[in-house]
């Protein structure tokens, strides 16, 4: 195996309107990459959800992905599985030439184990002969690994999926293949030396099972029933070990496909990832038949379970894609076991759950008039029981600049950065296929096909909880117009009022701009006088919402604005305070000699205005009011009386 042959140049594809597009409440930091360069003719990436990125959780910064790739228009005797990594967040890849030396492979998928090596799983041909074969690096990012063949018949155990044990030997790991001539699937753990052997998994063939890993050590297998348990065609399973895979528990039912109503079971595409000790599953459901007949022009659903959802059964599922969701469209065309949306991949990071799937689109093209593919993204940060609609994230443009995007696989669990209580990212890593023309070439030869493999990351920006300042909580005698002021930062932040310390209702809300400063004052007319108030406020960047920060109170005291005198004024004047220097309390004194809008504001030593007084019409005549600046700090202030025809400013001093 050659080592790194070259560095590619990073490109940034900033959602542009040719071959991407995207939903206007999405939070926007995303990067696309492209990866590979050359060529490739070998256009069919999995036979279902591929499992084809991994990130090293001890260098974030250190992403690993396969790619099959073949120079030839058919035939594909050159076809293999190229290794790419980066060491930089996915702004620069590098390549190895090939997996298996030179040697005829395909359909691999890769992990990679608690050492910090990758493992790679896939379909070796020796003679035209196939089968699963798994190679281990020896050293990282140098291209040259060891080989382990599992062993077992030919052509029966192909298109694995793996994962890595946690706790005990760190070489050890369980994968799953299926064969190519019986419907029926099988896994097999790695031992010390040797291989376990492969034990029956009544799973569909080809890649219609998923296997997954947590922290913990927990492993997952997801998988849809196949032909040789016809009692649950189209049903979907789920079975966990604690010990490393040696054992597993009686699968559990997670879907049940109803024949006699919608026709709808588990098909080809299925994911697992964990969220702590929680297993998280996206699977599709298309419409088909119990021969394996299947229909890729009626609608199917991407569906998802965990075993933290909650109802009647406790082991539902729901769907968060369907075509009520998505813009209904069938796949026609060239054959690839699509439907209107399939093929999920899901991964998490910190509270957030992604999932990524193709959806068919209406525009047609190849030389089989096949339908086009866009890829579509759903995420969830309430442990998978709400999801956002789902938002196109690869597609869209019209022949002859469309693009077929396919193959979407999500880091099963994805980096966070930071934490709280400050600011918090959260990042989704995947890969995906981008081709000139929709279907694969490998079941519709087309000299069109030029496809290629593209890196997409896109950051969730969580701002920490902001910090409140004024009033202080449990404060006293405050202006029904106070000045609220609080620490924090992010884009935006949402600032609201209730008079129930659970905010059941709101009575007041102000949305604002961070640039324009941490501060807001309420309008006049909103609060009462001698009235208990509750008040919040929340950052978030990238339309992505943050925390709430503690919930304080205040209490709005007498107005004790007082017309002193019925006699009119001969001149608008402002008195001086009294008394001056003053602790908390003084009186401020003015004369109107006309009606009119008024306004007595008073302003720190940096002229930030701290409290609005009076901002409403009052008559002509001689007024008093007594400040309170209990929630002041000591200082310099300034007290200004604006009229339409007089302005004046007069100094006083805090002192506490």
């Amino acid at each position: 195996m050659r080592k790194l042959s070259f560095i590619f140049l990073t490109i940034f594809i900033f959602v542009s309107a040719e071959s991407y597009s995207q939903s206007s409440d999405s939070p926007i930091l995303t990067k696309v990459v492209q990866v590979s360069y050359d060529r490739n003719y070998y256009d069919l990436q999995s036979n279902g959800s591929p499992q084809l990125i991994w990130q090293d959780p001890a260098h974030p910064s250190t992403l690993y992905t396969v790619y099959t790739t073949s120079s030839q228009l058919t035939g594909w005797n050159d076809r293999s599985v190229k290794y790419f990594y980066t060491t930089d967040g996915g702004d620069n890849w590098s390549i190895a030439e090939s997996v298996t030396s030179g040697e005829v492979s395909d359909y691999p998928a890769i992990t990679g184990l608690s050492s910090g090596a990758i493992i790679i799983a896939l379909n070796k041909y020796t003679n035209g002969i196939a089968q699963t074969q798994i190679y281990q690096e020896l050293f990282p990012q140098i291209g040259i690994f060891s080989n382990a063949n599992p062993g077992g018949a030919n052509n029966k155990y192909l298109w694995p999926r793996i994962a890595p044990t946690v706790n005990g030997n760190p070489n050890q790991y369980v994968f799953l293949a299926s064969s190519s001539f019986e419907d029926s699937s099988f896994y097999n753990i790695k031992l010390t030396n040797s291989f376990k052997g492969y034990k029956q998994l009544n799973a569909k063939a080809g890649e219609s099972y998923a296997i997954g890993t947590s922290t913990s050590g927990l492993i997952g297998i997801a998988y849809v029933a196949g032909g040789n348990n016809s009692a649950n065609y189209g049903d979907v399973f789920f079975m966990e070990s604690s010990d490393n895979g040696n054992t597993f528990s009686v699968p559990l039912k997670i879907f049940d496909a109803n024949f006699s109503g919608d026709s709808l079971g588990g098909f080809k595409g299925i994911s697992i990832t964990y969220q702590g000790t929680l297993p998280q599953v996206v699977f599709e459901t298309v419409k088909q038949k119990t021969n394996g007949e299947y229909f890729p022009e009626s609608p199917s659903k991407i569906r998802y379970w965990s075993t933290n959802l909650q109802g009647a059964d406790p082991n539902r599922s729901i769907v968060i894609a369907d075509t009520s969701k998505v813009t209904f469209a069938p796949a026609k065309g060239t054959l690839d076991f699509e439907a209107p949306l399939c093929r999920p991949s899901i991964g998490v990071s910190g509270k957030y759950i992604f999932c990524a799937f193709i959806a068919q689109s209406t525009t047609l093209g190849g030389s089989n008039n096949t339908s086009y593919n866009d890829i579509y993204l759903t995420y969830s940060t309430n442990n998978g029981v709400n999801w956002t609609n789902p938002s196109k994230i690869a597609g869209g443009g019209t022949v002859p600049y469309r693009y077929d995007f396919t193959a979407p696989s999500i880091v099963p669990n994805n980096y966070v950065s930071g934490a709280e209580p400050g600011g918090v990212t959260y990042y989704l890593n995947m890969t995906f296929q981008r081709d000139s023309i929709p279907g694969s070439n490998v079941n519709t030869n087309d000299a069109a096909t030029n496809a290629k493999l593209f890196y997409y990351q896109r950051m969730f920006m969580y701002a920490a909880a902001p910090v409140l300042a004024a009033p202080p909580n449990n404060s006293t005698n405050n202006s029904v117009t106070p000045v609220f002021s609080w620490s924090g930062v992010g884009e935006y932040y949402v600032l609201q009022v209730s008079l129930q310390p659970d905010f059941s209702s709101i009575l007041h809300v102000h949305y604002g701009d961070f640039n324009d400063g941490n501060t807001y004052q309420m309008p006049p007319g909103i609060l009462q006088n001698e009235t208990t108030y509750y008040w919040r406020v929340m950052s978030y960047s990238q339309g992505i919402e943050g925390q709430w920060s503690t919930i304080f109170n205040f209490r709005t005291g007498v107005s004790g604005i007082n017309n002193i005198t019925s006699e009119i004024p001969k001149e608008y004047k402002l008195y001086n305070n009294y008394p001056n220097p003053f602790n908390p309390t003084t009186k401020i004194k003015w004369d109107l000699p006309f009606s009119g809008f008024v306004k007595l504001k008073i302003y720190n030593a940096v002229g930030i205005e701290v409290e609005s007084i009076v901002n409403e019409k009052q008559n002509a005549g001689s007024y008093a009011v007594d400040f309170n600046a209990a929630s002041l700090p000591s200082g310099i202030y300034f007290y200004k009386l604006v009229t339409e025809k007089f302005s004046e400013t007069k100094k006083m001093i805090l002192i506490k």
